[in-house]
């Protein structure tokens, strides 16, 4: 790639979070987000709100996972940087139902990304539900009838959320 001018290189963070027991079931991403976001409240990217309280409508720089009940946020770039600064052992976090969870460990890893055109095909996994149709998207796969159609509807819509 070194000659190629269609890449990019991304700082990544990853860092697992271990709690004093296992997740429950019902813990989700966006509980680890909330519990993070409201302790640090004065850094947008780990909450995507403003200071005001609307939404920040860019792409996250760090994403919450919670992945076979294990905890995982994922920085890039400068939230990369922000993950990195990130301590919290020794915090206790509402996740759901009012349920609390004590950090105990987090361990955090650095890579260089990259991202860009590639001369073969990739195949990809989804980790976790993609949700592909939002309202009018929805009816207008609905009304399609056509498996044509409707397996084109959600490569496009694939498409421009990875383009996004």
């Amino acid at each position: 790639m070194p000659g190629n001018v269609d890449y990019i290189r991304l700082d990544v963070c990853i860092m697992k979070i271990v709690f004093d027991r296992p997740l429950g079931r019902r813990v989700k991403s966006a509980s680890l987000r909330g519990a993070i976001g409201s302790i640090r409240k004065a850094f947008i990217n780990f909450h995507h709100h403003d200071l005001d309280g609307s939404l920040v409508y860019r792409y996250p720089l760090i994403q919450y996972k919670v992945i076979s009940r294990e905890a995982c946020i994922v920085g890039l770039q400068d939230g990369a940087t922000e993950l990195a600064r990130l301590n919290i052992v020794g915090e206790t976090m509402t996740l759901v139902n009012s349920k609390k969870y004590k950090v105990v460990e987090q361990r955090a890893t650095f890579s260089k990304a990259v991202m860009g055109r590639s001369a073969k095909r990739e195949k990809y996994v989804f980790l976790t539900p993609w949700l592909a149709l939002n309202e009018r998207n929805y009816q207008r796969y609905q009304r399609s009838g056509s498996e044509t159609f409707r397996r084109q509807l959600l490569e496009d819509i694939l498409v421009g959320n990875i383009l996004s």
